[in-house]
């Protein structure tokens, strides 16, 4: 009987201990991101925004040369006020460009998105800051876009539609993981709300 006994306990399956030392629970796994916590947008945003500046302020300058050019070249009587427009035209364009390069940089750096448990906040601005928030409940759709630039730094762009549409900022400057994480924790939020959970 005593090894039959033992034969019977042999078998019995064992259960593997999971208890942490010190009695302590299996640790849970992390959130994404945690809420009611600011997290900031990729600062190589700056970078993509610089070189659309750079871009823009050359193709507006090129354009105000263009009257002078045809003048110069006899290939149209340019009007002089039409030549000196086009000056004014290099002149503005130069010191916006300018002045934007130095913004670019506190701009991005003051940007930031945070989840709530009943909203989505965005903010942006350095003297005039713009805080947006977004009740989930009234997202209607989230998508992301991102151009040649951003693709370039391997970034995008989170756009959604809210009921109201002036309530609706595009968030620029997220890894396309972050972007795709963010999209769906926002359309799985909102349809929780939709249904009342």
């Amino acid at each position: 009987m005593q090894h039959d006994d033992a034969v019977h306990a042999a078998e019995e399956p064992r259960v593997a201990d999971t208890a942490q030392p010190g009695g302590q629970e299996p640790a849970q796994p992390q959130p994404w991101v945690a809420d009611h916590e600011w997290i900031p947008v990729d600062q190589r945003l700056a970078k993509v925004q610089h070189l659309a500046n750079f871009f823009s302020t050359v193709a507006w300058a090129a354009g105000g040369c263009v009257p002078w050019l045809l003048k110069h070249f006899d290939v149209w009587a340019t009007p002089t006020w039409i030549v000196w427009a086009g000056w004014i035209l290099v002149a503005y364009s130069l010191v916006s460009g300018v002045v934007e390069a130095f913004l670019i940089g506190p701009r991005v750096r003051s940007m930031g998105w945070m989840l709530r448990e009943n909203d989505f906040t965005y903010r942006v601005g350095i003297i005039l800051r713009r805080v947006v928030v977004v009740p989930y409940g009234r997202l209607q759709y989230v998508d992301l876009t991102s151009g040649p630039l951003m693709r370039r730094y391997g970034l995008c762009e989170v756009s959604f539609k809210t009921a109201a549409a002036e309530s609706s900022p595009d968030i620029p400057g997220l890894t396309q993981a972050d972007g795709e994480r963010l999209r769906d924790e926002l359309a799985a939020r909102g349809e929780q709300k939709l249904a009342g959970i």
